[in-house]
């Protein structure tokens, strides 16, 4: 087992963030698998049925947009080389 699956539940539930505490897992553990597992323990530990689905969904997200940023990026980086 992982230290952020075991730690971010616990450092999530006590963090005076403005942000959603259950949001914060999906985008502070950067392996996806570690995400879920994060989320399952959240829920399970402090009995929030929704903290499972916000991690999965948040994590999710950002990883279709970094699939849609990283080409986007080194369209705009080749674009820029060639015109030198």
């Amino acid at each position: 087992m992982s230290r952020p699956r075991l730690l971010w539940p616990l450092v999530c539930e006590d963090c005076a963030f403005v942000v959603s505490r259950r949001s914060i897992q999906g985008l502070a553990i950067h392996d996806t698998a570690q995400v879920m597992g994060a989320g399952l323990t959240y829920q399970q530990r402090f009995g929030e049925e929704l903290a499972f689905q916000v991690a999965a969904v948040t994590k999710l997200t950002r990883n279709l947009l970094l699939a849609a940023a990283i080409p986007a990026l080194t369209a705009v980086h080749a674009a820029a080389g060639s015109g030198s």
